[in-house]
């Protein structure tokens, strides 16, 4: 009786001796196993709602690194598009416009989930944009050497400045929309689909990801987009996703759905991989 009245005050640590085997000395065990449940299930619910609020910091932090509007480079329609399977994901991407006819594309994906990759993220994005956006091209053929620049300083920034264990794979290029050519450096990123006339081509990785060690070495590599050529650059959100049966999406797949809906606008193309 004295254990129920502590347990209406909310004293949850109070538990009943035991100096009995019969019904009353069972009972006195099933209340002091009740009033442990009832303190872990208590935790739990604490736990949860700080995941929760972790979670929803994590979204709203990952909402605003994404672009508020996209670019319009001549002769090129751009989308992009994320849609986390939870309520946040480790992918981003960005359009950073250097004037009317250079555009520089970046995705990439950044490991583990939560507001850990949420901040990882939104330290590359401002180290990425302030390293792009001051970086001379006068020469169009140091526009390579430039980007592999940028990589290997971001490679730097991000071992230095993350846990060990955090890394990112990152898809780093700039568009030239006077010559049509796309230079870029794939740090250990899915490789991008390159639909034309030719057929399909996937623009492979150039480096290893960024944070992993120090002093990582990039090299860049280009390719002129014709007129009627679809660029598709992704995530393994996409490849992996998996349907009831537990069988991945993978790249043929996806291949397959590019090459059905290549004419459609970029938010069409984007639409249709997705359902």
């Amino acid at each position: 009786y004295q254990g129920i009245l502590a347990l209406q005050k909310g004293d949850l640590q109070r538990r009943i001796p035991v100096r009995r085997n019969d019904q009353l000395g069972l009972l006195a065990h099933s209340f002091n196993q009740m009033s442990g449940s009832i303190t872990r299930l208590l935790e739990e619910v604490v736990e949860k709602k700080r995941l929760e609020q972790e979670l929803e910091i994590a979204r709203e932090v990952q909402a605003t690194l994404f672009p508020k509007q996209l670019p319009h480079p001549p002769g090129m329609s751009v989308f992009g598009g994320c849609k986390p399977a939870r309520v946040v994901s480790g992918d981003y991407y960005d359009f950073i416009v250097e004037d009317e006819t250079h555009l520089n594309i970046v995705v990439g994906d950044i490991s583990g989930k939560g507001i850990s990759a949420a901040l990882l993220m939104a330290n590359l994005q401002a180290a990425m944009r302030s390293q792009i956006l001051s970086s001379k091209h006068g020469d169009p053929g140091a526009v390579g050497q430039s980007l592999a620049n940028v990589m290997a300083q971001l490679d730097q920034q991000i071992y230095l400045s993350s846990p060990p264990e955090k890394y990112a794979t990152l898809f780093l290029s700039r568009y030239d929309a006077d010559s049509r050519r796309l230079w870029y450096c794939n740090a250990g990123h899915l490789p991008p689909i390159v639909l034309n006339a030719q057929g399909a081509q996937a623009l492979e990785a150039t480096g290893m990801v960024v944070g992993l060690f120090p002093n990582a070495t990039y090299e860049a590599k280009s390719i002129e987009l014709t007129p009627g050529t679809l660029l598709a650059i992704f995530t393994d959100g996409v490849t992996e996703a998996l349907n009831k049966a537990d069988e991945e999406f993978g790249d043929q797949q996806l291949l397959a759905a590019l090459q059905h809906s290549r004419m459609r606008t970029p938010e069409g193309i984007w639409e249709y991989v997705m359902s």
